[in-house]
């Protein structure tokens, strides 16, 4: 193993144990999930939505997590940047300016 993890306090092992939770446990895995606004700040919507079907489209809650989350706002309504920071207004923003080209799968005939 690595040395450093070793001399690690176990508070801080057991955070980072924590971190691995969510991918060993099913049902954790889909409650953390409808949370996930909460705690990624930046396109937290990125993997709800699978061009291909592969999974179901997923929805995140429109609240904050109970209990011990008091940093955010209550509904994601209130938060007024909320739909501003979300994937595909990103996408959008970047194929305005020229950054990226919309995807093969969301092309229009627009020529036809």
């Amino acid at each position: 193993g690595r040395k450093q993890e070793v001399r690690k306090p176990m508070p801080d092992r057991h955070r980072q144990w924590a971190y691995s939770l969510p991918y060993f446990n099913n049902t954790l895995r889909n409650i953390c999930g409808k949370y996930k606004h909460a705690f990624i700040d930046n396109e937290p919507d990125y993997a709800d939505y699978h061009p291909l079907g592969y999974r179901p489209t997923r929805k995140a809650s429109h609240k904050r997590p109970p209990m011990w989350v008091f940093s955010i706002n209550r509904y994601t309504i209130q938060d007024p940047l909320f739909t501003s920071c979300t994937h595909a207004n990103m996408n959008r923003i970047y194929e305005e300016i020229g950054y990226q080209k919309k995807p093969a799968w969301m092309k229009e005939d627009e020529d036809a």
